[in-house]
C-alpha cells in the first residue's frame, strides 16, 4: 500500500524505472497504457521517447502509448543530466509533501469501498441469506469480541465469533429481511410510572411476525424506585398478538411468583 501513494519526480531519469515507477502522478505505472505487443516492452526507455535535443519525441510517444496518456507525459519536463538526481515524492499532494490526513484519506479509502461492496451486495450467502446481513453482523460481533477482550479480559475464537454472526444474521432475516413486519396488540403510547411505594411493577410485552407467525414475549421487574431486578425474554412459536401478551402475562406471573413478590402492579402497551 505505501509503494502504491509514493511517486518520483524526474530529475536525471537514472533511479526510476520508466515503465513500472509512478513518474506521472495522474496515470500511475505507465505500463497500463503501453500499446505495444508484450515482446517489445523491454525495449522502451526514457532514451527511446526522447529526440537528439533531450525532448520527448511526441511520434515516438504516440506510437509506443495510448493516445489518453501522451499529454500527461509532456507535461512532465524530461529528464536531463543536469536536472539532479530522482526524487520519492507523495503522490497524493499538489506539493508532493507527506500530510498524514492525506495518508490516513488514502488508507481508509480502499476500506470504505470494501465495506460498500459487501454492505449493498446481492449475494445469497448458504441459498437465502442475504451476504449483506450476514457481513454487518459478523463486523459487529467482531467488534464486541475485541471490546471485550480489551475491557474484560474475555473473547472468544474466530470460529465462535463468525458462528454467532451468521446465527444473528439467520434470528433477523427470519423476522425482518423476508418483508416481516412485527404486529403488536394495539399500542398505548404510555411512559412507565412508578407503582405506590412497596409495590413492584411488572412491563410485558409480546410481538408476533406478520410473515412467520413466529411470536416472542417479553419482560422485566421493577420496584418503586425503579431499578431493574429481572428480565426475561421466550421465543413462544406462532400464536396470535393476543395469546403473544398472554404468554407474556403467565411467564411474567410464574417468575414474579418464584421470586416472592406478592403486591404487584403489571403494566403493558397493549389493550
Amino acid at each position: 500500500m505505501l509503494l502504491s501513494n509514493l511517486a518520483w519526480t524526474l530529475g536525471n531519469g537514472e533511479t526510476i524505472n520508466f515503465l513500472s515507477d509512478i513518474w506521472v502522478p495522474a496515470l500511475g505505472p505507465l505500463y497500463d497504457y503501453v500499446q505495444l505487443p508484450p515482446s517489445s516492452m523491454h525495449q522502451i526507455s526514457f532514451a527511446s521517447v526522447l529526440n537528439d535535443r533531450g525532448e520527448w519525441d511526441v511520434a515516438q510517444l504516440s506510437t509506443v502509448f495510448m493516445a489518453t496518456a501522451v499529454p500527461y507525459i509532456l507535461g512532465i519536463k524530461p529528464p536531463g543530466p543536469n536536472s539532479g538526481p530522482d526524487m520519492c515524492v507523495w503522490r497524493w499532494t499538489d506539493h508532493q509533501d507527506f500530510v498524514l490526513k492525506s495518508a490516513y484519506q488514502q488508507c481508509v479509502q480502499p476500506v470504505l469501498g470494501w465495506l460498500r461492496q459487501n454492505l449493498y451486495s446481492n449475494i445469497l450467502f448458504r441459498g437465502n441469506l442475504p451476504w449483506k446481513l450476514v457481513f454487518s453482523s459478523i463486523l459487529w460481533h467482531t467488534w464486541k469480541n475485541r471490546n471485550d477482550a480489551i475491557f474484560t479480559g474475555i473473547s472468544c475464537t474466530f470460529e465462535q465469533v463468525l458462528s454467532r454472526g451468521i446465527a444473528w444474521a439467520n434470528y433477523y432475516n427470519d423476522g425482518w429481511m423476508t418483508g416481516a413486519l412485527v404486529t403488536h396488540s394495539t399500542m398505548i403510547p404510555t411512559p412507565w410510572s412508578n407503582p405506590e411505594p412497596g409495590c413492584f411493577c411488572l412491563n410485558i410485552d409480546g410481538a408476533v411476525s406478520l410473515n412467520s407467525g413466529k411470536a416472542t414475549i417479553g419482560g422485566l421487574l421493577r420496584d418503586a424506585a425503579g431499578n431493574f431486578l429481572f428480565g426475561f425474554s421466550k421465543f413462544i412459536g406462532c400464536v396470535n398478538s393476543l395469546n403473544a401478551e398472554l404468554w407474556s402475562l403467565y411467564i411474567g406471573l410464574q417468575l414474579v411468583w418464584d421470586y416472592g413478590i406478592d403486591y404487584l402492579e403489571i403494566q403493558t402497551d397493549c389493550k
